[in-house]
Order: structure tokens, then C-alpha cells, then sequence
């Protein structure tokens, strides 16, 4: 009788073995073996019936996320080619805007094409920090080039180099007349 709270009946045996079991047979109907069968058929149709209708759910929500992913995909796209059409206008900005600076630092030698683009990005400070470097850079050479040529070979008179003198080897001249026409020639070691 312990089964009993478990919710399943045993058997209930008798103390008199010599009792017999009579167990009653039921027989049924055509009508009512038909019923029952109908009855299991309508219920496992009915079950399947919800099996099918869940995936058709599943399958449509499937379907969806598909045409969500294929929508999240498109937009990702969108969004890419926009980014791309952004930053192409930001670089003729820069563009724009280097050519600008570099008039303003008054360098007038013409910029080639190609070395703009090396100097325009997308982002106005690293446009700006490379717009600085080239004009420091141009800015050097410029200056490497005046050195060079005022460093170049004393001029020549009639194809003989001219003897440059030191400061105290022209004020040592007595003649005052070649004294001036020495310190004219050499003005730059008196200024």
C-alpha cells in the first residue's frame, strides 16, 4: 500500500491463498472499439498537427531571420559605401585646405599631385601634422640649397681666384686707400 502515495496501485493480494483471482474481461463493441480508435487517431493527429504548426513557426522564424540577416547585410553595405563617399570628401577638403596652407607658408613651387596624396588623410590632424612636416621639409632643402650656393667658389677675376683675406690682415694694410678698396671687397667679415 506504500505505492499508493506514489500514485500507482499494486495489486491488492489476500491473505487466503486459497481464494482465487477473478478477473472480469471486458469486451467491447465494433462502435465503441471504433470510438477509442478514433479517439487515439484525433488526438495523435491533433498532436502532429502542433508539431507541424511548430515548425512551420520555426521555419517562417528562420526564414525571417534570414531576411533580417540578408537586411543586416545590405545595411552594413549601405553604411560601408557611405563611409567610403565620407572620406573621399574629406579628402578633397584636405586637400583644399593643404593647398591653402601651403600658399600661406609662401612656398610657390608647384606640388605635385602624387606628394599631396601622401600628405592628405582622412583626419584633419594627421593631414595637418603632414602638411608641417613637408613644409619643414621644404623649408630645409631650401635653406640646404641657399648654404650651397652662398658657400660656393670665390668668385674670380680674370679666371685667377681672388686671395680672401682675414679681418686683421686688412686692418694690418698701411695704405688707406687699399685698405678701403680691401674692406669693400671683404664687407662680410665687418658687419
Amino acid at each position: 500500500m506504500d505505492n499508493e502515495q506514489n500514485g500507482t496501485v499494486d495489486e491488492v493480494k489476500t491473505d487466503n491463498p486459497g481464494a482465487e483471482n477473478h478477473e472480469e474481461t471486458k469486451t467491447f463493441t465494433q462502435e465503441e472499439v471504433d470510438k477509442i480508435v478514433q479517439k487515439r487517431v484525433g488526438r495523435a493527429l491533433r498532436d502532429k498537427e502542433a508539431e507541424i504548426e511548430k515548425a512551420q513557426t520555426e521555419a517562417a522564424k528562420l526564414a525571417k531571420m534570414n531576411t533580417e540577416q540578408k537586411q543586416a547585410y545590405a545595411l552594413e553595405q549601405a553604411q560601408k559605401a557611405r563611409e567610403e563617399a565620407e572620406a573621399k570628401l574629406h579628402r578633397y577638403e584636405m586637400k583644399s585646405e593643404v593647398q591653402k596652407q601651403i600658399a600661406e607658408k609662401g612656398i610657390t613651387t608647384q606640388i605635385l599631385d602624387t606628394i599631396l596624396s601622401m600628405v592628405i588623410t582622412n583626419k584633419a590632424e594627421s593631414t595637418e601634422e603632414n602638411c608641417q612636416s613637408m613644409v619643414d621639409f621644404l623649408n630645409s632643402y631650401a635653406e640646404d640649397i641657399r648654404t650651397g650656393v652662398l658657400k660656393g667658389s670665390t668668385p674670380t677675376k680674370t679666371g685667377a681666384p681672388v686671395k680672401t683675406m682675414t679681418k686683421q690682415e686688412i686692418m694690418a694694410i698701411t695704405n688707406d686707400v687699399e685698405r678701403q678698396k680691401a674692406i669693400a671687397d671683404n664687407i662680410d667679415l665687418f658687419r
